[in-house]
């Protein structure tokens, strides 16, 4: 039996009643609708999706540069972020795209991260020359 699995989960049952699961979603939205504004703005940038009802999710690509090195580059400065093909490979061969980058927004993340997520983004920028 998954016996820590299973406790795992009933504390994060527990921490979720805590903040309350709208409490959880409102933060999410902030913070999430404040990185979309933040990204769209970085040259190069480009949001994948655009979907009516988001969750704390954001897949993008930056024109001449690999998502594999963007998230590289990023975790230099200590920014977590995933690239690949996040389970959907099928998709990024229909878009054309050999993978995304992918931030994910949840109740521990912040303004300032997302302001370190965009200067981590502009360090990429540097490293491979854009403007």
């Amino acid at each position: 039996m998954p016996t820590a699995e299973v406790v795992a989960f009933n504390e994060s049952i527990k921490f979720m009643e805590s903040v309350g699961i709208e409490n959880l979603i409102s933060h999410e939205n902030k913070i999430t609708n404040y990185a979309l504004e933040k990204l769209k703005s970085i040259n190069s940038v480009k949001i994948v999706g655009n979907p009516k009802n988001k969750a704390g999710v954001i897949s993008f690509t930056i024109k001449g540069i690999h998502p594999h090195d963007i998230s590289t580059i990023v975790d230099e400065e200590g920014v977590a972020i995933r690239a690949g093909h996040h389970c959907c490979q099928i998709l990024h061969e229909r878009l054309n795209l050999p993978a995304t980058a992918r931030a994910s927004i949840g109740i521990y993340n912040t303004k300032e991260d997302i302001d370190i997520l965009c200067k981590a983004i502009e360090n990429c920028r540097k490293v491979f020359e854009l403007k």
